[in-house]
């Protein structure tokens, strides 16, 4: 079954993860089972088994086995996915009506019967899957009732083979149906696993710049604050501001600043530590929140990041500079705190004609 998995994968382009892969895989590996099936059905019946209703069971499996070949090549040819699972269970149904009505309830017959119900709702779904579940138990209590099923003559080892071959059939599709199963449940929990983290990647990162949002920041700073007073570490943090950016949005318009904003979370990128946790604070406001760092190590980052903005040339805006308020952690503080004497920095540093580091007040 890996190269039926490798040939759903390469020819028809199907992801592990697109949901057309598994009732693909199922259809064709079912195809395949029935062609084995009916084959070896085939060479009993033409070979051991010399009664008159056995060859045409035998000529109704070949034309069946002929028509799911079909249905596979139109499917390589077209993909056309509900030609190829309408058909599969029309086959299906078709190979099990035909063994009740000449064999009747016999081990081949029974041991097929439990395949449909699973096979139909797997590849058809609930609704449509029941009705084809209905239909499939109909047909096969006529068969039974009214079909021509005569007493196999033939040595006890030859209809043992018989019985094996169709059992094995049988079995097979019912493991491919449980790993179907299987699968399905497996690649659900992927798909939601993926769908957790990005939920998780959105509700943390701003959508712009790809920095910490506003909420993300909030956590991560509280849990900072937490570690800071409980092992007497130095906890820094610094509030940046691009001076005039209100002018690039009316000259320029708003997609320019859109643009000049994720530049500058690029060079933001670019100096901070891997220790550092960075984040958009709100329009064109960062924090930088520096763990283990004095306010002394957090001026020297912070006027470096000024040096870098300042000689940066923007696309279409050309030169900006930011302004930069910084506070450090003290006995008792918690973010509001530390915040408001960044803030209070940063406007000191505004008033003094921006392009510049501000310190908190001692």
């Amino acid at each position: 079954m890996r190269t039926l998995q490798n040939y759903i994968t390469h020819h028809h382009r199907f992801a592990l993860s697109d949901p057309r892969y598994l009732p693909v895989y199922l259809a064709l590996a079912t195809l395949v089972t029935i062609f084995a099936s009916t084959t070896g059905w085939l060479v009993l019946i033409f070979t051991i088994f010399s009664q008159f209703n056995l060859y045409r069971l035998g000529f109704i499996n070949e034309f069946l086995t002929l028509a799911g070949i079909g249905i596979f090549f139109d499917f390589h040819r077209n993909q056309n996915l509900t030609r190829l699972l309408y058909g599969t269970m029309l086959i299906a149904i078709a190979v099990i009506v035909s063994t009740a009505w000449f064999l009747g309830p016999i081990v081949p017959t029974v041991a097929w019967l439990f395949d449909i119900p699973a096979l139909a709702i797997f590849l058809l779904g609930t609704r449509r899957g029941l009705m084809a579940i209905g239909i499939f138990f109909v047909c096969v209590g006529l068969a039974l009732k009214f079909g021509d099923a005569q007493p196999i003559v033939a040595d006890s080892v030859t209809t043992m083979v018989a019985y094996f071959i169709n059992v094995m059939g049988a079995t097979l599709i019912l493991v491919l149906q449980l790993s179907f199963y299987d699968a399905s449940r497996r690649a659900m929990q992927e798909a939601l696993r993926n769908k957790n983290r990005e939920l998780e990647v959105l509700s943390t990162t701003d959508r712009l710049t790809g920095l910490f949002n506003r909420s993300k920041l909030d956590q991560a700073f509280a849990f900072e604050l937490v570690g800071s007073a409980r092992n007497a570490q130095s906890l820094s943090i610094i509030l940046v501001d691009l001076d005039h950016f209100k002018r690039v949005n009316d000259e320029f318009g708003h997609s320019v600043g859109d643009d000049v904003l994720v530049s500058m979370a690029a060079l933001l990128r670019q100096v901070s530590r891997d220790t550092d946790i960075l984040g958009r604070w709100g329009g064109e406001e960062f924090l930088l929140i520096c763990t283990d760092t004095s306010l002394a190590g957090a001026l020297m980052l912070a006027e470096r990041l000024r040096s870098l903005i300042a000689g940066f040339n923007f696309p279409q805006v050309g030169s900006k500079t930011a302004s930069f308020g910084v506070s450090c952690y003290r006995d008792g503080d918690d973010a509001r705190s530390m915040l408001i004497r960044a803030d209070v920095a940063l406007y000191r540093a505004k008033e003094c004609g921006r392009n510049q580091v501000q310190a908190e007040s001692t």
